[in-house]
């Protein structure tokens, strides 16, 4: 039985990156977290790749800081920051590739 678990980012997504590089917990609008990830990531676009290489190396910094605002907010707190994308990143983690089975 497979199961479906929501990750949610209050106010969008750009949150879980911005903690890669500062903390941040109060309410703020998704653009004006974009104006301030663009101190960290020069030119940052949403959808933008490569992402992952520019930030993996503070992924515990910002799951930290993630674990911070978790216990003070939650997604349905209204315009509080929150995230859970810290969760999602440990499930990929943790995601053991399959080996290919052999070619004849």
């Amino acid at each position: 039985m497979t199961t479906l678990k929501a990750f949610a980012s209050v106010p969008s997504f750009e949150l879980w990156l911005l903690l890669h590089f500062e903390d941040y917990f109060a309410p703020i609008h998704r653009h004006d977290v974009v104006k301030k990830l663009k101190k960290h990531i020069k030119n940052y676009e949403k959808g933008q790749k490569g992402l992952y290489l520019k930030t993996k190396v503070h992924i515990p910094k910002a799951t930290t800081r993630a674990e911070n605002l978790a216990a003070k907010n939650t997604a349905e707190d209204g315009d509080q920051p929150y995230t859970n994308i810290h969760e999602l990143v440990a499930e990929l983690h943790n995601i053991k590739p399959t080996s290919a089975p052999a070619k004849s």
